[in-house]
């Protein structure tokens, strides 16, 4: 029996060899993995399978990761939404933290200018932001107040794509002044 500990793991396309002969007969069957420690199913992570390989029958585990996890992973080495890889944290230190970096399409390890802007253009407000085509787990949209202390509302915005790449697309918002003087602007980034 193999026995793995731990209440939360990422063993990526890992391979097991758990019976080598030259000549096997017979079904090999995987029965119910336990819940680890904090209770938690290894279906909830990923699956084991078995599978033939050249070495015997294998024990193959493969991970269940979402969009996010997937930019952790290759960003800091982690699916786990901790230390430095949180969806809080802004390892870089640019002011943008790691949601709003995924969420742009942005690197979370070095600083860059933002890709958010915000102008007026005669009686209208208009906001650039670029979609990461890749983080379909997060929702991207612009919010906007008329003072910095008062209620954020995303309605009366119009959107359209100006560009799209192959990873992020070029979206601006516009909404009009309505006799305001003025509207501030954020992009606001939600996960469901």
């Amino acid at each position: 029996s193999l026995g793995l500990v731990g209440s939360e793991m990422c063993i990526r396309d890992r391979r097991w060899t758990v019976l080598a002969s030259t000549a096997i007969t017979g079904a090999l069957q995987l029965s119910a993995v336990s819940p680890d420690a904090g209770g938690k199913s290894a279906s909830s992570f990923g699956q084991f399978s078995l599978a033939a390989g050249s070495a015997g029958t294998e024990l193959l585990w493969t991970p269940l990761t979402t969009p996010i996890q997937q930019w952790r992973l290759s960003n800091f080495q982690t699916i786990a939404n901790s230390g430095p890889a949180a969806n809080s944290s802004d390892p870089d230190g640019d002011g943008w933290t790691n949601l709003l970096e995924y969420a742009t399409g942005s690197n979370p390890l070095f600083a860059s200018e933002t890709s958010l802007s915000a102008t007026r253009q005669g009686q209208q407000m208009r906001c650039i932001f670029t979609r990461n085509l890749s983080a379909s787990d997060v929702s991207s949209f612009i919010e906007w107040s008329t003072n910095l202390s008062g209620n954020w509302s995303s309605s009366g915005l119009e959107y359209q794509t100006l560009s799209s790449g192959p990873t992020v697309q070029t979206i601006q918002a516009s909404i009009p002044l309505n006799g305001q003087p003025q509207l501030f602007l954020r992009l606001r980034v939600t996960e469901p």
